[in-house]
Parts: structure tokens; sequence; C-alpha cells
């Protein structure tokens, strides 16, 4: 069987191609077109695909992906490599991917990444053409993940802590843990970081099942002191790097230069990802503006009464999943008539139809509680399904109703 390694450009030298990984070497998107249901986590999906290298074009293949199962399905590559590809597609979206076949060698070693006909091919870059054809209704269950840009996966709901003391913060992970949640979020500013990691390690759960997010304060604004404050939640935490680390504020300005600490926080392996929390449309196109890297994920406060449609539109356009906390508004709309009326409907509490609400808009909830009979009624808001209908009548609610500080039109000071 013959091997053909035609020359190709390197993939630095690529002009006009949208970075998809982050990392500027695997992937390069350079050619986009259609609009329609986007793939996420707990979707599954139609694709026609193939592989383009110069002399030569492989036939389509056709194949189904569940976003979140890690089954081989015959990219030719990692599915992982495919998946964040893929996660940035809507249907009937057509897309050209340059790939860089010899980095991709070390995870299929030995084998042709693509072969058809006595022709196969092994190094050197190549394009991935792929049309995602139809995408299927989301199946959301507890074990299901939200795909983070760099192919982390976060999982769909969490544990809330703000502001909880530190022997309640133990305690209440403990539960979780043990309830079956595996994210938890924390923060310097909560002094729960070191109750966090202890009863991280005394629930007996391993440490790679668990997704812990934490956050630089807003006194630690500026770079030496973020990599400084980073540095001080690792130690607190004791769990080794940061599965996702937080701005937790445009508050405290000097956001250029706490960005850029958080990115370094990453390279030096201090944290997994990186990402920011109450950051509103100017603090988000301000970064952008600066050609840096934009943010994993931004946590904002999120319910049916405080929807935020254009933050989540700029966030879902350009890959930055949203995390919501607060998504019970603290219990202030409970009694509201829609929410009552619908939590009648499916047999469920309120509590259950806010969280709800919240995982089918592709939003990840961190609600707060310290008490198991309240950790064990949140996880059953994955065993109901809000219609059509009843999303149109949450959607109502809006009423740009904040519970908390609020923080995302605070003048913008880089």
């Amino acid at each position: 069987m013959s091997t053909c390694h035609p020359c190709q450009p390197d993939i630095a030298s690529w002009v006009g191609a949208e970075d998809v990984t982050g990392d500027g070497l695997v992937l390069k998107r350079v050619l986009q077109s259609g609009v329609e249901r986007r793939c996420a986590s707990g979707v599954g999906a139609r694709l026609r695909h193939r592989a383009r290298v110069i002399g030569h074009t492989f036939e389509h293949r056709d194949a189904c992906v569940v976003f979140g199962d890690d089954a081989p399905i015959g990219f030719g590559f990692p599915i992982s490599v495919a998946l964040m590809a893929l996660w940035t597609m809507r249907e009937r979206e057509a897309a050209i991917f340059r790939v860089d076949g010899r980095l991709l060698k070390e995870d299929c070693p030995g084998e042709p990444l693509w072969s058809q006909d006595g022709y196969e091919w092994i190094d050197d870059a190549y394009e991935w053409e792929v049309e995602v054809v139809h995408v299927e209704s989301s199946v959301l269950q507890r074990c299901s993940g939200l795909l983070l840009r760099g192919g982390l996966c976060i999982p769909r709901i969490g544990l809330g802590l703000y502001m909880v003391s530190a022997t309640d913060a133990y305690e209440a992970t403990l539960m979780a843990l043990r309830e079956g949640y595996r994210l938890i979020d924390t923060a310097s500013m909560y002094q729960n970081e070191e109750a966090v990691g202890r009863a991280l390690w005394d629930s007996g759960v391993p440490r790679s099942e668990v997704f812990v997010v934490s956050k630089v304060n807003n006194p630690d604004h500026g770079y030496q002191q973020a990599l400084s404050a980073v540095e001080r939640s690792l130690h607190r935490l004791g769990i080794g790097p940061i599965d996702l680390m937080l701005v937790h504020s445009p508050i405290g300005g000097r956001l250029l230069e706490t960005w850029d600490a958080l990115l370094e926080a990453r390279r030096r392996g201090w944290a997994k990802q990186v990402g920011v929390s109450n950051f509103g449309l100017q603090h988000l196109g301000a970064l952008e503006a600066a050609k840096r890297e934009l943010p994993a994920a931004n946590q904002i406060e999120l319910s049916p009464f405080c929807q935020e449609p254009e933050l989540r539109r700029y966030c879902e356009e350009r890959g930055i999943a949203v995390m919501g906390y607060s998504p019970l508004t603290r219990g202030e709309r409970f009694d509201d008539p829609r929410v009552a009326a619908l939590a009648r409907k499916h047999g469920r509490s309120p509590a259950q139809v806010l969280i709800r609400w919240a995982l089918q808009q592709h939003v990840v909830p961190i609600p707060k509680t310290t008490r198991l009979e309240r950790l064990r009624e949140n996880l059953v808001s994955f065993d109901f399904e809000l219609d059509s209908a009843d999303m149109a009548q949450l959607d109502s609610c809006e009423e740009n109703l904040h519970t908390c500080w609020n923080c995302l039109d605070v003048p913008w000071t880089g």
C-alpha cells in the first residue's frame, strides 16, 4: 500500500482561518455556511464528511455522534478532536477544517488516519470537510456534560457555594458528591476553598470525576497579583490543577493584565481552562478587540426572570459556555403563577421547573444549597422535560431581576 505525502503549507501560514481549539495547532476553520439548531452536549447529530488532500479526495462517509459520548465513530482521528470542531457547528452547516495530521499521529500511532482503495494518509496537513445533516433533540441526563473550548467537559449542573461558611461548605460538598454531583463552584471570596478540597478527598470520589471552579477575587486584579491569587487557590484546594479558573468580576479594573495572568496560569498547568464571571457585552467585546483569546465560560446570574438574551447570544456565537448562578431567584419567584402552573402540570417543585428551564437553554445552573433534601430535589430536574409551550411561558417571565450584585454594566477599565 502506497503512502502519499504531498507538500502542504504549515498550519501557521493558513490565512483567514478561524482558531477553533484555542491552541492554534490542531484545527482551523476555513469555511462555514448555514444556521439552525446548535450542536451541544447530550445532542445527537448525523454527519456527512470526508478528507481531502492535494491530489486525492476521499469518498464521503456518514456518521452519527452523541455529544458527550466518547465512543469512536470512524472519523479517522481522535473523537476528542472531532467533537471540538463539531461543537462549533449548527444543523445544515458545512465547514472545512484544516487538520495537522502530524500532531494527531500521537493519538493514532501506527494507523493511517484515512485509507481508501490502496491510498492512505498518515502525515502532514489535510482538510476535513464535514456537514451537519441533522441535529436530534437534546437528551439530558445527570451524567451529561457541556464541551468547553479546548475539549474540557463541564457537568450540566453544579453546587454553588456563594458565601457559605467553611463548615457548611465542607458538609454540603461532601453530601453533594455522594449524591452524584460532579461540579462544585467555589471562589477565593467565599473563603471555603480549603473546605471544598478536604470534602473532595474525604468523599472517596476520584479526583478525575469532579470538576472544580474557583475565581480570582477583585482585589487581586493585575498580572502578578492574579497569578499569585491562582497559586494560593491551588494550594488551598489541594486537589491538583483547578478545572476552571475565572475572573470573578470586572470590578477592580486591570482586566487585560488579569486575563493574561489566567492564561499564563493555564500555561503553567495550574488551571485546565479559564474564563470569567459577571462579564457583560462591553467586557467581552473589549477582550475580543484586544485580540485576546476569549474565555471558555462566563458565569452570570440567570433565570427566566433574568435572561440576558443579547449576552447569551454573544457567548453562544463565540463558543463561550454560560454558567448560571441564582437560577432559583433565591426563592423570590417561586410563587409566580406561571412557574406554579408548570410545577402543577409536571408534578414538580418550582425549583425543579426553574432548573429545567436553564438546562434546556444550554446553561449550566449552579443552585446554592446546604440541605440534603434540596440537593436531591435539584437533581430530579433531569427526570422530566418542558415542552415548547412551557418554555415560551417561562421566557415571558423576563423582568431583568437581579437578586445578587449586577456588574454587567460596570465601565471597562483594562
